[in-house]
């Protein structure tokens, strides 16, 4: 049997290359996290982590600027960061900031990628 501590990492790694837009988010489906669309709305479905990810502001810029080529990916993406609770970001990040960034998520899972790149744009000249 698997030690839980050792899939927690390989979660914790795994998720953050997806936040990182280094691996796509569907890849999280092995470990209990689906993304869908209903006619309805948008169904996240997940297996929580308990402590949540630590992510910081630099991890979701990443994320966007490796993306930013693929309109699709990058919604699908940000749908993912809106509708996990598997993470939060690191103590440093002002309040401000974490407006913009999930205003900028906002924007980008509803298909406004300038806005979202704008919003972005302030916090990477910070």
């Amino acid at each position: 049997m698997s030690d839980p501590r050792d899939v927690r990492r390989v979660q914790e790694k795994i998720f953050l290359q997806v936040v990182r837009g280094q691996r796509p988010w569907n890849e999280l489906n092995d470990f209990g996290w689906f993304i869908y669309r209903t006619p309805e709305a948008w169904v996240f479905q997940e297996e929580p982590l308990d402590p949540p990810v630590i992510l910081s502001v630099q991890d979701i810029l990443q994320g966007a600027e490796n993306l930013a080529r693929d309109p699709v990916m990058l919604q699908q993406w940000a749908m993912f960061l809106m509708g996990s609770g598997d993470y939060e970001l690191d103590e440093n990040t002002p309040e401000p900031d974490h407006d913009l960034l999930y205003d900028a998520l906002w924007d980008f899972a509803f298909g406004d990628i300038p806005a979202g790149m704008e919003r972005l744009g302030k916090l990477g000249n910070r």
